[in-house]
């Protein structure tokens, strides 16, 4: 976790990157909304040796009603439902943690929330695994490499915006230098970092441990810098790609939130991206507005999805249409607040997970402003 002012006179004081994000505790059918400063007794707090603005090890505490989050390896988790978290991604979080060490403080903390009683619902999703990770870095950061083969054998026409380039020029008229922008279902940050150049400060929140970890390590180099990454081509075989960013930003910050507690103030937002993320939640008519509740009165939202409904993860009833209805549903829904400013309906994403297997989705793009 970045902070742009550690200390003064000794003690802890407000820092920049916490300036708009709020405790995301459920209360009484809202929000706490409090605001949160490092604990100075929960865990000691632990900075980077070669990083002096960034914090490996710490906990935030809310002072309206208490609730704390952890810092683990200078990820932020930021979900209300903790103890519930922890318990399904456990195993992922000490994985991903073991080549930089967590201290005997942070593990009793952990322990003391009950993290390490495995729970009946644990969850390992596709997209944490070493191949889900390197489909995804590829997407984000290494799109001409990946999308090559592909490309030629579509016959798509040579020079065509990436699928995240395209984003940015469809989301052009809601960015400006003043901007606060936040990529919900951020995975390891390629959007945040595009728009980061676009705006005043970004936020990017995913649900994925592994992923705003590995956003953090190319992005603001930290705990270390990832320089390369695994491309898988059959089963477990690979070779190591060179990962090349041109420029990073300061103005950007990644930490781990769920859509269903977004922890900022309503009105705060002058633009929200949420990438392929209405198919992964229970109610996706309420994540959209929820998403707009948080934007300014001429706020925009970029919303992108293929719909791929699947029962286990949406119920049925909450579907936003079925197949060709859903676009129709969703510029529907949207228009309930919003203006539609830009639609695209068959924007190409491109996924390779080994060299005989891609995933190639269409998915519908909305840029909508609120009235």
């Amino acid at each position: 976790m970045s902070f742009w002012h550690l200390l003064k006179k000794g003690k802890f004081v407000n820092i920049n990157v916490l300036d708009r994000l709020v405790c995301p505790q459920p209360s009484a059918g809202s929000q706490c909304g409090g605001f949160m400063l490092l604990s100075e007794s929960a865990v000691k707090i632990k900075i980077s040796r070669h990083q002096k603005d960034e914090i490996l090890e710490g906990v935030l505490v809310c002072k309206k009603c208490d609730s704390t989050f952890p810092i683990i390896c200078g990820v932020l988790l930021l979900i209300p439902e903790l103890r519930s978290y922890l318990a399904e991604q456990y195993s992922n979080i000490v994985t991903a943690t073991i080549p930089y060490g967590m201290s005997s403080e942070m593990r009793d903390y952990l322990h003391a929330t009950g993290a390490h009683l495995h729970s009946p619902g644990a969850t390992f999703t596709s997209w944490d695994s070493p191949a889900g990770l390197s489909a995804y870095i590829g997407a984000h950061y290494d799109s001409d490499f990946i999308e090559t083969w592909l490309a030629r054998m579509l016959r798509l026409p040579a020079g065509a915006a990436t699928f995240y380039d395209r984003l940015v020029q469809i989301a052009e008229p809601a960015l400006s230098s003043r901007g606060l922008f936040v990529d919900i279902g951020c995975n390891v940050g390629g959007l945040s970092w595009r728009l980061a150049e676009r705006g005043h400060f970004v936020y990017g929140m995913d649900l994925s441990y592994k992923a705003v970890l590995t956003a953090r390590r190319i992005l603001k180099c930290h705990p270390d810098r990832l320089c390369s990454y695994p491309v898988f081509s059959v089963g477990t075989s690979y070779r190591n790609r060179t990962l090349t960013i041109p420029k990073t930003y300061d103005n950007l910050e990644f930490f781990v939130g769920s859509a269903a507690f977004m922890p900022f103030k309503p009105g705060s937002i002058d633009l929200a991206a949420c990438l392929n993320m209405l198919e992964l939640v229970r109610e996706p008519s309420l994540l959209v507005d929820e998403i707009i509740k948080l934007l300014k009165s001429d706020g925009h939202l970029l919303v992108v999805d293929p719909y791929n409904w699947r029962p286990d993860r949406t119920p049925m009833d909450q579907w936003l249409g079925v197949g060709a209805d859903s676009s129709a549903a969703v510029q529907k829904l949207l228009s309930r607040q919003c203006e539609i400013i830009c639609h695209d309906p068959g924007l190409l994403w491109i996924l390779r997970y080994y060299e005989r297997y891609y995933q190639l989705w269409s998915t519908d793009c909305f840029l909508a402003r609120k009235r």
